[in-house]
């Protein structure tokens, strides 16, 4: 076996380690955690052209389709500098949840966002006293008019302060296993 990188994800390694050196110092992070902004814009949108958030979006959607050895490298990087921006939550989970409903035109049209850098994801799942059986959804959704209306609380979603959409999981009255909604963070209840 070859554990010595390829060209690409060396090249992959020295960008985004020269990125983190000069955009992340500590008295940059201090500054926009004292601001109380979680997300630097200007540094998610760096993000999308370099291609970071493609990643994981399949080629299908407009992405590169990567393997997770090409996550794990630019995360060695991003660990390296107090990187903060919901990069996990958004270009890798959102993206393998959402690359599982390709055949879905909305699914493909919120993957081709996150490669563009247009929206960012926070996945809420979690829930008070269900920290010992992640499969325990309480959350509960009902048919509303063509949608659904969701009812529960859900807690440790991470990186929600920056996110545009929330994944939700939910059950559905009749249906064996929980389904995943998408909630805008700014949609009343929330």
């Amino acid at each position: 076996m070859d554990f010595n990188l390829s060209e690409e994800q060396e090249m992959l390694r020295a960008g985004a380690d020269r990125f983190v050196r000069s955009h992340y110092t500590l008295e940059q992070r201090r500054q926009q955690i004292a601001s109380g902004v979680p997300c630097k814009r200007e540094h998610w949108a760096q993000f999308a052209e370099l291609g970071w958030l493609m990643l994981n979006v399949p080629a299908s959607a407009g992405g590169l389709g990567a393997s997770l050895i090409e996550t794990s490298v630019l995360m060695q990087s991003f660990g390296r500098g107090p990187v903060l921006e919901p990069y996990i939550n958004t270009a890798v989970l959102a993206a393998r949840v959402l690359e599982r409903a390709t055949e879905n035109q909305i699914a493909r049209q919120l993957l081709t966002d996150i490669a563009n850098g247009e929206r960012r994801f926070a996945l809420a799942h979690g829930e008070p006293n269900g920290a010992d059986n992640p499969r325990a959804v309480k959350t509960a959704a009902s048919p509303h008019r063509d949608k659904y209306r969701l009812s529960g609380r859900k807690f440790m979603a991470l990186d929600a302060p920056s996110a545009d959409t929330l994944i939700v999981s939910g059950t559905v009255e009749g249906e064996s296993a929980y389904a995943l909604f998408l909630v805008e963070h700014a949609a009343a209840g929330v």
